[in-house]
């Protein structure tokens, strides 16, 4: 490696994600750069100190939104369906708007396009 390497590197060596010919690649670089070689004793340090944490359960108050705050929950949820452009919510009808403007002004690939990077956003989302 000529330059530094990357916190995703690092981090996937920390976590013994990579094949073995990159990490002795990742070896032989932090036995030679000593500003990599201190990111690194940082993240194993983060990580070590996480792993002695104990577990905490959430507090017993945390659920029931829905019998403490019936309308709270309700406006949450139409909310969420309206972002998610379903119909009949204000979501779905700009999504719609749209793809019927582009559908009228003969763009048929941005069409696709559109409606594609709607369904690869809200399933990256899940």
């Amino acid at each position: 490696m000529s330059t530094h390497a990357t916190t995703e590197r690092l981090s996937a060596y920390l976590d013994r994600q990579l094949p073995t010919a990159e990490s002795r690649e990742v070896e032989d670089h932090l036995a030679d750069c000593p500003v990599c070689r201190q990111r690194f004793a940082g993240m194993r340090n983060v990580v070590a100190s996480l792993r002695h944490l104990e577990r905490m359960a959430p507090p017993p108050t945390l659920g029931g939104l829905v019998a403490r705050m019936p309308l709270t929950f309700l406006a949450l949820l139409l909310g969420i369906i309206s972002l998610a452009g379903l119909p009949p919510m204000s979501g779905f009808v700009s999504k719609w708007m749209v793809y019927t403007a582009l559908l009228q002004d003969s763009r048929p690939l941005l069409f696709v396009a559109s409606v594609v990077g709607s369904i690869a956003y809200y399933f990256s989302a899940l």
